[in-house]
């Protein structure tokens, strides 16, 4: 029997008790391995260009460089990561579908609501 193929995740945030937080909460899943941390936009254009994770958890306040300039500047490199904004403000949520983001969950994240978000990811 196979065991299933781990998700590859990245978490993107300033905010390191943010970062912590979503990290603790992924351990729930066995099938979410974490790769990748940074805490700006610069390190994470070159960090998800370097590893190409599955799934990218991406706040958008940023220092250097915005989510959604980050998740542009991955997509000009073809890179095919998906994208989850993790924001504590609603007022992004059309931009992040609209800039081409597979999920939005508002910090603090619910568990299910993660769930939800990691059920729609197809790796």
């Amino acid at each position: 029997m196979n065991k299933p193929q781990k998700i590859h995740a990245a978490i993107i945030d300033g905010d390191i008790r943010a970062r912590e937080r979503l990290q603790q909460l992924l351990k729930f899943f066995d099938s979410v391995e974490i790769t990748a941390l940074a805490s700006d936009g610069i390190t994470a254009v070159h960090t998800i260009a370097r590893q190409k994770p599955d799934v990218v958890f991406i706040d958008v306040e940023l220092a250097g460089m915005t989510g959604f300039e980050v998740i542009a500047a991955l997509r000009r490199q073809k890179v095919s990561t998906r994208f989850i904004i993790v924001t504590e403000n609603e007022r992004y949520a059309i931009k992040a579908l609209r800039n081409a983001a597979s999920d939005y969950l508002i910090k603090p994240v619910d568990i299910e609501e993660l769930k939800n978000a990691l059920g729609k990811q197809s790796v």
